[in-house]
C-alpha cells in the first residue's frame, strides 16, 4: 500500500464529495490508517485533560477521515511517538555495551554491529518510513502553538526537534551517498549495514544519468515535504493546491520516465502507473470545484474517483503477488537445483568408490600371481602373508617395519638379473 500513498494523501483536498462515496472512502482511510497500537484510545486520556480534549479539534474535516483529528502533535503521531520514546533505549543499550566492551572481544564486536544498525541502518529506515507522520504532526502542532500545559509545552519542543530532525536527515543522508565513492563504496559490508535503506530497490550504477537513482529516496522525501505544505498552508485554496500537486506528479513522471531510477522494470513501469492514477485523481477532483461550471454530474465524478483509487489497489496487489510469486519460484528453483546437485555428487562419489573397489581387486589378485618375495629368511607370497598363512617370524627378533618402495630406474636391469621386481619389502 505504500505506493498508493501520493494518492490516498489526496483525499485531505478540501472538495466535498458525494455522499455514499465519501462514505467508502472514508472507510478505506480508516483500514489503511488503523493504528495497531489503538492509541487513540488511551493516549490522549493519558496526556490531556478532558477540558483540552473537548477544545482539541483537526484543521478540517478531510484532515479528521485521514487520522489527523487533533492539532497536538503527540496525538497525531500515536504509536510513532511510542516508536521514537523507545529509541533512548537502544542508546541505553548501545552506552552499556561499550562501557563492558573492554572485557571481552564479543561485546565489542556486538557494539559495532549495534552502533551501525542503530545509528544509521534503524534511523534511516525510521526516517523514512515515518517521514510523512512526523512532518505533517509537527507542521499542524506549530500553527497552534499552546502553553497552557506542560505537555502542551512539550508538544512545541518536540514539534521543533523533530523538523529539526528531519531536515538535518535529508542533509546527512544526501552527504552519505555523495560521499559513498570515497570511504564506503557500495559494494561493502559496512555501508550495506548502515545505509541499505537508502538505496533499497534503486539502481546502483555510477554513470552520470543513472546518478539520480542513488538520490531517489531523498528526493521522494522532499516530494513529501512539498506535498504536505501545500496541503497544510492552502487548504483553504482549493485550485492552488490541484494545480500545484498535478504539476508535481507530471514531473515526477517524466523523472521515472527519462532516468528509471529502479533496478526493477515493473518497479518503474508501476511508479509510472501510480502517478498516472495520481494525475488522473486530481483533474477528476477538478469537477468538483467550483471551477466546473455545471454540478449535475457529481455522483459520476464521485464514483470515477473510487474506480481510480481501486484501479490503482487493485494493480499494486497483482504487482504484490507477481513479486511474492517470482520470489517462490526462485526459492523453489533454488532447492530444486542444490537437490540435483547433491544427487549428481551422490552419483559421482557412488561410480569413483565402485571403480576404486574394482581397482583395488584386481590389485590383490595381481598381487596374489607375483613371484615369491624373501621375508625373514622364508620364502612366501603376497596372498599368503595377507591371509595370515606366512612364516612366523622368531620371538626374539625384532619386528621391522614393512614399507613398499619403488626402485630407481637405473637399478632396473640389476634387478632382472637376479629376478626381483620393481617392488621390495625392506
Amino acid at each position: 500500500m505504500n505506493d498508493m500513498s501520493f494518492l490516498m494523501i489526496q483525499t485531505m483536498i478540501s472538495i466535498n464529495m458525494p455522499g455514499i462515496v465519501q462514505q467508502i472512502q472514508g472507510a478505506m482511510l480508516n483500514f489503511i490508517y488503523m493504528d495497531l497500537l489503538k492509541t487513540d484510545q488511551w493516549l490522549p486520556q493519558l496526556l490531556f485533560s478532558e477540558e483540552e480534549l473537548e477544545d482539541d479539534e483537526g484543521l478540517n474535516f478531510y484532515f479528521d477521515i485521514n487520522g489527523y483529528s487533533s492539532r497536538k502533535i503527540m496525538i497525531n503521531l500515536g504509536s510513532t511517538l511510542i516508536f521514537i520514546l523507545l529509541a533512548p533505549l537502544g542508546i541505553i543499550l548501545y552506552g552499556i555495551l561499550k562501557a563492558l566492551e573492554r572485557f571481552t572481544k564479543r561485546l565489542e564486536r556486538i557494539r559495532e554491529k549495534l552502533g551501525n544498525s542503530l545509528y544509521w541502518n534503524s534511523t534511516s529506515r525510521f526516517v523514512l518510513q515515518q517521514f510523512t507522520p512526523i512532518v505533517l504532526s509537527s507542521t499542524i502542532n506549530l500553527l497552534y502553538l499552546n502553553t497552557n500545559s506542560f505537555f502542551n509545552s512539550f508538544g512545541i519542543f518536540l514539534a521543533f526537534s523533530l523538523l529539526f530532525i528531519a531536515a538535518f536527515s535529508l542533509i546527512s543522508f544526501t552527504y552519505k551517498i555523495y560521499m559513498r565513492d570515497k570511504d564506503e563504496p557500495f559494494s561493502s559490508l559496512k555501508f550495506d549495514i548502515a545505509f541499505k535503506p537508502l538505496l533499497e530497490g534503486v539502481k546502483l550504477n555510477s554513470t552520470m544519468k543513472n546518478n539520480v537513482a542513488l538520490y531517489w529516496n531523498i528526493l521522494v522525501l522532499v516530494r513529501w515535504v512539498i506535498t504536505i505544505l501545500v496541503l497544510v498552508f492552502l487548504r483553504n485554496h482549493v485550485t492552488f493546491q490541484i494545480q500545484l500537486l498535478i504539476l508535481v506528479s507530471i514531473i515526477v513522471q517524466i523523472l521515472v520516465s527519462i532516468f528509471r531510477p529502479f533496478a526493477e522494470p515493473l518497479d518503474n513501469y508501476a511508479s509510472i502507473a501510480n502517478e498516472f492514477m495520481v494525475t488522473a485523481y486530481l483533474y477528476i477532483l477538478i469537477g468538483l470545484t467550483d471551477m466546473a461550471p455545471d454540478h449535475q454530474h457529481r455522483e459520476e465524478l464521485g464514483f470515477a474517483l473510487l474506480g481510480t483509487v481501486f484501479m490503482s489497489a487493485f494493480a499494486n496487489f497483482l504487482k504484490l503477488f507477481y513479486v511474492f510469486g517470482a520470489m517462490a519460484y526462485q526459492s523453489w528453483r533454488i532447492r530444486s537445483l542444490k537437490k540435483q546437485r547433491q544427487i549428481r555428487k551422490e552419483q559421482y562419489l557412488n561410480a569413483h568408490q565402485k571403480k576404486y573397489t574394482l581397482d583395488s581387486n584386481l590389485n590383490i589378485e595381481r598381487a596374489g600371481t607375483e613371484t615369491p618375495l624373501q621375508f625373514d629368511g622364508e620364502v612366501t607370497s603376497f596372498a599368503q602373508f595377507a591371509s595370515g598363512t606366512a612364516v612366523p617370524l622368531k620371538s626374539n627378533r625384532r619386528v621391522l617395519r614393512i614399507l613398499t618402495v619403488s626402485l630407481p630406474r637405473e637399478q632396473a636391469k640389476e634387478l632382472e638379473k637376479i629376478g626381483i621386481n620393481d617392488r621390495v619389502l625392506l
